[in-house]
């Protein structure tokens, strides 16, 4: 039976330290991680901006996962300003990068009921992946994405 390790948050440079997150894995049992990149984006970035950012970390976490398929797992970092891009760029994850779904921290200013996400939902099950929602604070963070070229 394999032990696998559900998100486990990669944070800036996070992928550039594989070997040692391999090492520790082994050395707590762990055969499988499922790596989890959150964007927090507040409105001093565009839905644009926000969206091509979480393209950029979805493309490195399939890197990630295609280097090690037996180690690493990933769910898709989504952009939420634009719930429609979002759901597109779940689909892309899933179907074009392998990715399992998705898990996002949802600004606590909106419910989770709320109608704009509605169309998220409903392709997260049409591709039947999982969705994960954490309600939080939406804290402005600098952001830097997951660089692909770092393989």
């Amino acid at each position: 039976m394999k032990k696998i390790a559900i998100e486990e948050h990669v944070t800036e440079g996070g992928l550039d330290h594989l070997e040692q997150r391999l090492k520790d894995m082994d050395e707590s049992g762990i055969d499988m991680q499922v790596l989890n990149f959150v964007l927090l984006f507040d409105e001093r970035i565009s839905a644009a901006a926000a969206t091509e950012k979480a393209r950029i970390t979805n493309d490195a976490l399939a890197k990630t996962v295609e280097k090690y398929p037996e180690r690493f797992a990933s769910f898709a970092s989504l952009a939420l300003q634009n719930p429609d891009a979002a759901a597109n760029e779940l689909e892309r994850a899933v179907k074009k990068l392998g990715l399992k779904g998705t898990m996002l921290y949802l600004p606590i200013k909106d419910n989770l009921d709320n109608q704009k996400y509605w169309v998220l939902f409903e392709r997260a099950e049409k591709l039947g992946v999982q969705y994960i929602f954490i309600p939080a604070p939406l804290q402005p963070i600098p952001f830097k994405p997951i660089q692909a070229t770092l393989y």
